[in-house]
């Protein structure tokens, strides 16, 4: 009989302000690790914010990646059920690939990489707006923004939706969805990932793979799609779907369904922040639920323990975590 468990990695909406400090004032010895990923990339983890917009984005893309391994690092310690299903949402799975074993840290930090790079090159000039849509309850959001000039980049919930489109296009969903509107919030993000306009990305990211001759391992643990909402049969198919994600939309009630389907029912979230519990609990409110950073609403922590509180759920008016969207 498999484990029941599942752990979660987040992707862009998982950041929040000084998040790598906190980490570091808990766990001060991890520094050196993550200054040795700064050199890999080039850039401050966790320091001043780059001046230009380009490198603005692509910190933000490595810090939340760096998030995820180290709170990864600091769970395994705990201990992991070696039959514990792994999935990451968009970004997060980059760091589902290396705790499953198919790609190790520096080719997760490359991988992102040149998914960024080739995506700043293709929409560093658009115009158009990333937004996250929540609504007050389960309503259908295909049917509400049926004709509307927009794409969906993330059907997170049943009330929630990543889009992407032209200036103007975000006022136009909010006077659709009058009445039903928790949450409408820009993404910090120029590069629509997700969207079928990423296919020269994602030819780009296959170009890639070659060159770095890149070598999937064996997975060392259940690996599931985003994309597909189902597991993953090999590390080959697993490193496939790297290049494969960047124009297809997620589809994350489709992941959380079928995790319960095969039996799943406890749920830890293990990154910055806690945004996938938020959406696993609106998708069902009834399963195990856990996160282990502590720090975004209560600051820095003096306990040195990465065990996390368990994951109440919340009213139906509760404000919602910023959703995910990225490479």
């Amino acid at each position: 009989m498999h484990n029941t468990h599942v752990v979660m990695f987040p992707g862009l909406g998982a950041s929040y302000p000084n998040m790598v400090t906190r980490y570091l004032d808990a766990y001060p010895a991890d520094a050196a690790l993550l200054r040795t990923w700064s050199s890999w990339v080039q850039l401050d983890l966790g320091g001043a914010e780059p001046a230009q917009a380009k490198d603005i984005e692509r910190q933000r893309q490595f810090e939340i990646h760096a998030m995820n391994l180290l709170w990864w690092r600091q769970r395994q310690q705990l201990g992991i059920p070696a039959d514990a299903a792994l999935c990451g949402h968009s970004l997060g799975y980059y760091a589902a690939l290396v705790a499953a074993g198919v790609i190790d840290e520096l080719s997760s930090f490359k991988l992102i990489d040149a998914a960024f790079s080739a995506g700043w090159n293709e929409f560093s000039d658009s115009p158009d707006e990333l937004f996250v849509v929540t609504t007050t309850g389960h309503v259908d959001l295909d049917i509400q923004l049926r004709g509307l000039p927009v794409e969906v980049l993330s059907e997170n919930a049943s009330m929630q939706r990543v889009l992407c489109g032209r200036p103007g296009t975000l006022d136009k969903v909010r006077e659709r969805l009058n009445g039903h509107l928790l949450g409408i919030n820009r993404m910090p993000a120029r590069v629509p990932f997700h969207s079928p306009r990423m296919a020269p990305v994602r030819l780009a990211l296959q170009a890639t793979i070659t060159q770095l001759q890149l070598q999937p391992g064996a997975l060392k643990a259940p690996l599931w799609s985003h994309i597909s909402g189902r597991a993953l049969t090999s590390g080959h198919e697993a490193l496939a779907l790297v290049p494969a994600q960047v124009d297809q939309a997620v589809r994350w009630s489709r992941l959380v369904d079928g995790l319960i389907q095969s039996g799943r029912y406890e749920f830890t979230e293990v990154g910055p922040s806690r945004v996938l519990t938020q959406l696993v609990r609106w998708i069902s409110p009834d399963l195990d639920l856990n996160f282990v950073d502590h720090f975004r609403r209560s600051g820095p922590s003096t306990s040195t323990s990465p065990t996390a509180p368990r994951a109440h759920a919340p009213s139906s008016q509760a404000q919602p975590e910023t959703a995910e969207v990225s490479a």
